[in-house]
């Protein structure tokens, strides 16, 4: 009886340490703000942790420029180039932190689904995208999908790579914003990357595609971009 007591104290040991393992992939949601002097990440907003392939990139950044890096499970560790230790602490599977100390700066990073792949490849999706105008399904917000780059065309991660096309965005009556797109891709599922303003970028799973139609999941979205859900051509 003894034995057996010991068993099943050692088995939800081992179930609670796996528990505190984080697993497959992670997307950045934010920067938590630990004084009025937050720091500045390189990696910003919608950065990309892939714990299968330890593996960190952004969608908008060319695959030579992943970073690679491992974890230590006992000290709670994240090592980057060998050389860079950061804390780290999982909430369940809801929510990740990395925290550096220099910058006084903490990421938050989600669970990143991948349940959805399409049977397309990147560029047939952007050729079905470029130069076409599409309405969010209530109407209220329209959208125009430019083969020409923005004036900051240039990846503000990666300057070297031209990703950022132009979006005309409007929402119902008000005057014509001017931001940019672009697509991500992570193993078969795709990502529908907008700029409203040139400010804030705003993260869609793309659920089915069609050249008439697109149904999409918001990941890291706020404000209005919280109401788009499906978007539909007006050609």
């Amino acid at each position: 009886m003894k034995r057996s007591y010991f068993l099943i104290i050692l088995l939800f040991g081992i179930i609670s340490c796996q528990k505190k393992e984080p697993k497959n992939v992670w997307i950045q949601s934010r920067n938590k703000a630990l004084t009025s002097e937050n720091g500045f990440s390189y990696f910003s907003k919608n950065s990309i942790m892939d714990f299968n392939k330890l593996e960190r990139y952004h969608f908008a950044i060319p695959k030579d420029s992943t970073k690679k890096f491992l974890v230590d499970y006992k000290k709670k560790t994240i090592i980057i180039d060998s050389k860079f230790e950061f804390d780290y602490k999982l909430f369940e599977k809801d929510s990740l932190e990395i925290y550096y100390p220099e910058q006084n700066l903490t990421e938050v990073f989600i669970p990143l689904s991948l349940e959805k792949k399409l049977n397309l490849e990147k560029k047939e999706i952007e050729g079905k995208l470029i130069n076409k105008k599409f309405n969010s399904i209530n109407g209220d917000i329209n959208f125009e999908f430019s083969n020409k780059f923005h004036a900051n065309g240039n990846s503000i991660y990666y300057d070297k790579v031209k990703t950022n096309r132009i979006l005309k965005t409007k929402y119902l009556k008000n005057k014509e914003t001017t931001g940019y797109w672009y697509l991500g891709e992570k193993e078969k599922n795709f990502f529908l990357v907008l700029n409203f303003d040139d400010n804030e970028e705003f993260v869609y799973h793309i659920l089915k595609f069609n050249e008439n139609q697109i149904n999409i999941n918001g990941i890291n979205t706020s404000g209005i971009s919280n109401k788009i859900q499906e978007l539909k051509t007006s050609l």
